[in-house]
């Protein structure tokens, strides 16, 4: 069964057409590359089938409960957050949680004051209150496949 299908998909902007009658259907478990020159709708299609644009004809078809994202090609001015936040960003519920666990960390590596590894424990009973441990060891598995520091602000990537 397709995860995402293309049926029949045209998008236009203006002229000329970027994309007629298109047909595609990616698999669970396939990988895919889109390849094509500048300004011949790559970033379109994209957009589409992460159901931020409509086609101008046809229909795409998502698998039902399946969450697609879209990373644009330039970084919006307002993330400035760490890398770290940003990646956990896709995870919406435990986000917030994970975050303050890491700043936490990095405060009690830093200064060690009895304040600071009180709230370390206190995250830490939240984490694990949660079952957020395998999404914290996700992250960092992100990170480290990535090879992308944690801690640098986005923007200077």
């Amino acid at each position: 069964m397709s995860v995402i299908a293309l049926n029949d998909v045209t998008l236009s902007f203006g002229h000329p057409t970027l994309v007629e009658g298109g047909k595609a259907q990616i698999q669970a478990g396939e990988r895919v590359a889109l390849l094509g020159r500048n300004g011949c709708g790559k970033t379109t299609l994209l957009r589409c089938i992460a159901g931020e644009l409509e086609p101008a004809a046809g229909t795409i078809h998502r698998q039902a409960g399946l969450t697609c994202g879209f990373l644009p090609q330039t970084v919006p001015a307002e993330l400035t957050d760490s890398v770290y936040s940003v990646v956990a960003a896709g995870l919406r519920d435990l986000r917030d949680l994970l975050t303050d666990y890491h700043l936490a960390v990095q405060r009690v590596s830093q200064v060690g004051d009895p304040a600071s590894i009180e709230q370390l424990e206190r995250i830490q009973q939240e984490v694990e209150d949660a079952e957020a441990w395998s999404v914290q060891e996700r992250i960092q598995r992100t990170l480290e496949e990535l090879g992308l520091p944690a801690d640098l602000p986005f923007p200077e990537l």
